[in-house]
């Protein structure tokens, strides 16, 4: 099935994610409660960024997990990016931190809270179209190889979250969308589609430290045009 299937505003988050590819609600929020389950391993001993680079690896790792077991998808990595493609090699998962518009349908669009590198803005002039070199990896059962004629086809969607407390609880608000393109600073600011999911919501930390425990910064790929 490809991409082009989930342009339908109209329709439901669960049947757009079908579309796509056989997704499911449940596979993201899976990963979201990996990030979460790991993040509170934390101890104050820990830099306070922390629980939020727990989260991040847990949710890719999960992310992987999940779609590799359930769909056949594989694992891609190069830099920075780490990627899980699916066997048709039309659609890539990455994972990101959105502000407060994340799971918010309708204009304005949400940004991610961090610019892309250098490195991969200069990759931007088609969503996630990259050097034939990127993808010389090793012939593993999980990893993926895709060759020059399989790049026009693949898309980058994000997992686009935001976590927040709210009256004693945290919520983390999250989107499966495909990113467009950048503002001045480099983020993404436009997404051709958005499919915004329920929330997860789960019984607060005291520990949690707003806007310091978010993780280092991520480069990741998206779409310009």
């Amino acid at each position: 099935m490809g991409i082009e299937a989930a342009r339908n505003d109209d329709e439901d988050p669960a049947s757009r994610l079908w579309a796509l590819g056989r997704l499911k609600i449940e596979y993201f929020h899976d990963m979201i409660k990996a990030g979460e389950a790991d993040r509170r391993t934390s101890t104050p001993n820990d830099p306070t960024t922390g629980p939020g680079t727990r989260d991040y690896l847990a949710r890719v790792s999960a992310s992987r997990e999940v779609l590799i077991r359930e769909l056949g998808w594989k694992r891609l990595n190069h830099l920075n990016m780490s990627l899980t493609v699916n066997p048709d090699k039309t659609l890539a998962i990455t994972i990101a931190r959105g502000d407060a518009r994340t799971g918010q349908p309708g204009r304005p669009h949400p940004k991610t809270l961090r610019p892309l590198g250098d490195a991969k803005q200069s990759l931007v002039e088609r969503n996630l179209v990259l050097p034939e070199a990127l993808f010389d990896l090793p012939d593993k059962p999980d990893e993926a190889t895709v060759n020059a004629g399989d790049l026009d086809g693949l898309k980058s969607w994000f997992l686009l979250t935001r976590r927040v407390e709210i009256q004693g609880k945290v919520i983390v608000y999250c989107e499966f969308s495909r990113p467009t393109g950048l503002d001045r600073q480099g983020r993404v600011e436009e997404w051709g589609d958005r499919i915004c999911m329920p929330e997860v919501e789960f019984e607060a930390v005291v520990d949690y430290i707003p806007g310091k425990d978010d993780g280092p910064t991520f480069e990741v790929n998206i779409d310009e045009h």
